[in-house]
């Protein structure tokens, strides 16, 4: 453009995209699976410029994908490189089933658990117990069972474990089903005399009375009986009870010394004893001979001979009736001898007569201890008479006999003169004779006798 000149020339002006800045924004790299498609946050120098981030691979599941970042604007320029990490999410695991607080040896309990990681689900279990399929059985009868569940690193998630549960483990109580049957006892004998027979049992092991010692009472005893397994490591004692019969027991009656007892003279008494522990009382009587009872053990003689007596316990509670005897011989007591009286004189006098008739011999005894008059007959053993030599009586002190007797010849007692009478029929031969009377105490007394006529 010149007053003076001309000229022209063309060309082409290229103005270049100047260079821009890229810059991936904090903690966009790193970033954990969600299950989503993952991007990258860019930032621009100048700001607000258009990015496009490429990836090598499609960045969903956890890993590590590089990017690169490129500028797409019409006069900026740039790109960046990086690599995207998707970290594996945090799985949880937990337990879906309730573990019981305590289980008994061989029992057993279903464990199940559930995850949200896509990891391998193992439960296991240790200590006192053993798993099979998610069964988990107790193995001791105690200790502590352990269980566990675990997830392990899968793709996305990494691996978890759930709260462990834990089981004490305790011992199982066998169960009876057929207790075993006692033999019968009898009172006084502890139940440890009694034999368990008939034993059923889920276990090995042994049954026996819980308190051995125990003594009970006659009648149907409800008895403590244990179980003691042969396993007391893993199984309980159980206890249970059977009926023994238990009989009364026959008590043993003991007399003491026999006591000396004499007729006639006061009276004895007896001592006896019995093992029956439920009451020591006894009642007396006369069995067989000649005694009768006054009062409690106290008997009175009514002749010579053998006196058996009683003694009885009645039935008890614990004990059935019983009785023993004893045998008490009573002797013959010396009697006082009151006689002969009128019309028989007591020897040397020699008492004159005829021969053939009867006389009438009297006589009185009386008890040594009271004094009272005897009225028994037994009292006398025998009256008999035997000739004897008339010289060989003496006979001054000849008594003529002027009663004849009235009556049979048989001895009897007269009350009303308390007086023995015998009606002695005299031998029909003349001469002299003595009449002997045998008492039962042992003495004789005797009379002597000339009948003429």
């Amino acid at each position: 453009n010149d007053t003076n000149y001309q000229g022209s020339a063309s060309g082409t002006l290229v103005i270049g995209k100047a260079t821009a800045t890229v810059t991936f924004n904090a903690g966009t790299l790193s970033q954990t699976y969600d299950g989503s498609v993952k991007t990258v946050a860019t930032t621009t120098t100048p700001s607000g410029l258009t990015v496009d981030p490429s990836f090598t691979g499609t960045p969903k599941d956890a890993g590590s994908y590089p990017v690169t970042a490129t500028i797409n604007d019409t006069n900026y320029q740039g790109s960046a490189s990086g690599t995207l990490v998707i970290l594996k999410a945090a799985a949880t695991t937990s337990f879906t089933s309730t573990a019981p607080g305590s289980l008994a040896y061989n029992g057993s309990y279903t464990a199940a658990a559930t995850t949200t990681g896509d990891g391998t689900l193992t439960i296991g279990a240790s200590g006192a117990c053993s798993i099979s399929g998610g069964l988990v059985t107790i193995t001791a009868g105690s200790g502590t069972c352990t269980v566990t569940a675990t997830t392990a690193d899968g793709t996305n998630y990494s691996g978890s474990s759930a709260t462990p549960q834990t089981i004490t483990a305790i011992k199982a109580t066998p169960t009876v089903s057929t207790w075993p049957t006692a033999s019968g006892i009898t009172y006084g004998q502890a139940l440890s005399a009694s034999t368990l027979t008939g034993i059923t049992a889920p276990a090995t092991g042994t049954f026996a009375f819980t308190t051995p010692s125990m003594t009970p009472n006659a009648g149907t005893y409800s008895a403590s009986v244990t179980f003691t397994p042969a396993d007391t490591n893993n199984y309980n004692t159980v206890t249970g009870s059977v009926n023994v019969a238990v009989a009364k027991a026959t008590p043993a009656i003991t007399f003491g010394t026999a006591p000396t007892a004499t007729y006639p003279s006061g009276n004895f008494t007896v001592s006896a004893s019995t093992t029956n522990t439920d009451s020591s009382a006894l009642t007396y009587s006369v069995s067989t001979g000649p005694c009768t009872l006054v009062s409690g053990a106290t008997f009175s003689p009514s002749g010579t001979g053998s006196c058996v007596v009683q003694a009885s316990g009645a039935a008890t509670t614990n004990f059935v009736a019983a009785s023993n005897t004893q045998t008490v011989t009573i002797t013959a007591a010396p009697y006082n001898f009151i006689g002969f009286l009128q019309p028989v004189d007591n020897a040397p006098v020699l008492n004159t007569g005829s021969a053939g008739k009867t006389y009438p011999v009297k006589w009185r005894l009386t008890n040594p201890s009271t004094g009272t008059y005897i009225s028994n007959l037994t009292t006398v053993t025998s009256i008999q008479y035997a000739p004897v030599s008339c010289s060989n009586l003496t006979t001054d002190l000849s008594s003529p006999l002027d009663t004849t007797a009235t009556g049979g010849t048989a001895l009897r007692y007269d009350s009303t003169a308390n007086q023995f009478v015998y009606n002695w029929s005299a031998p029909s031969q003349k001469g002299c004779y003595v009449l002997i009377l045998t008492l039962s105490d042992g003495s004789v007394h005797t009379a002597n006798f000339n009948l003429g006529k």
